[in-house]
């Protein structure tokens, strides 16, 4: 939540020189359904940017935290982990027009 309003102050500060410019799309990640605070910051969120957020959530997962010191995308360090997956499908949503 924290970052999402440093995001939106420095989006208005932007905006001074590109008034277009505007947040495309928002992605709840390290999303884990059994933990309160996760559905917390999702309702939270939701409250604030309900038409802007992608259906597509990325969870918690170890195979995602592994690929950066891997060297790789969680794509082709685990491809079949639930990372990889949840990847692929919001490549699908925003390539669908979110």
């Amino acid at each position: 939540m924290k970052a999402v309003t440093q995001l939106q102050t420095t989006l208005n500060l932007l905006k001074e020189f590109n008034p277009s410019l505007d947040i495309s799309g928002i992605v709840c990640t390290m999303y884990d359904a059994r933990n309160n605070l996760s559905r917390v910051v999702e309702e939270s969120i939701r409250e604030q940017f309900e038409s802007i957020i992608f259906k597509t959530f990325i969870p918690t997962n170890i195979a995602v935290a592994e690929s950066p010191p891997a060297g790789k995308p969680v794509v082709e360090y685990a491809p079949n982990s639930i990372g990889a997956k949840a990847y692929r499908e919001l490549a699908e949503e925003i390539l669908a027009g979110g």
